[in-house]
C-alpha cells in the first residue's frame, strides 16, 4: 500500500512518497546564501546540518513571485542526501487507495512521476531523486 504525504507550496499541490518523507518542520527558516545553484533559494539549518532547500517553482516551471518565508519546510531523503522543500500548508498523509493515481505519460519535466487525484484536489507526485540530480548539475 502506498501513503504520500500531501503539501501545498505557492501554485504547487505536491505529493511526497512516504518512505521518502523524513520531518515536517513549523516555523524553521531558509536562510539565503551567495553562489548557491540557482535551483535552490538557501539553507535550512537543522540537527546541526545545513539542509538545500529547492526551488519547486523553478524546477517544475511555475512562474509565481514568491513573497515572504514558507510556514513549512519539508525535509525528504533522496539519493544525495537530506533535501528540504518549503511548504505553505500540509494536507496530511493520506493511502494512495484514497485517491486515483495517475501516471504522467508526459516526460516534459522528469521531477514528476505522476499525479494523485485527492477530494477534488490533483498533487504532484515528485521524483525526489530526479529534482536532487537537478541541484547537482
Amino acid at each position: 500500500m502506498s501513503r504520500f504525504g500531501l503539501f501545498r507550496a505557492h501554485a504547487i499541490a505536491y505529493a511526497i512518497p512516504l518512505p521518502r518523507l523524513l520531518k515536517v518542520l513549523s516555523g524553521e527558516r531558509c536562510y539565503p546564501l551567495p553562489r548557491l545553484p540557482r535551483t535552490v533559494t538557501g539553507v535550512v539549518v537543522w540537527d546541526e546540518q545545513l539542509i538545500p532547500q529547492l526551488d519547486l517553482d523553478r524546477l517544475l516551471g511555475c512562474s509565481v513571485e514568491v513573497v515572504g518565508q514558507a510556514v513549512y519546510q519539508v525535509l525528504v531523503a533522496s539519493e544525495c542526501g537530506i533535501l528540504a522543500l518549503s511548504a505553505d500548508q500540509t494536507c496530511g498523509i493520506v493511502a494512495g487507495e484514497s485517491g486515483e493515481l495517475v501516471t504522467v505519460t508526459d516526460k516534459a519535466n522528469p521531477g514528476i512521476t505522476g499525479d494523485f487525484h485527492f477530494q477534488g484536489a490533483v498533487f504532484h507526485i515528485l521524483d525526489i531523486d530526479s529534482l536532487a540530480i537537478d541541484l547537482t548539475q
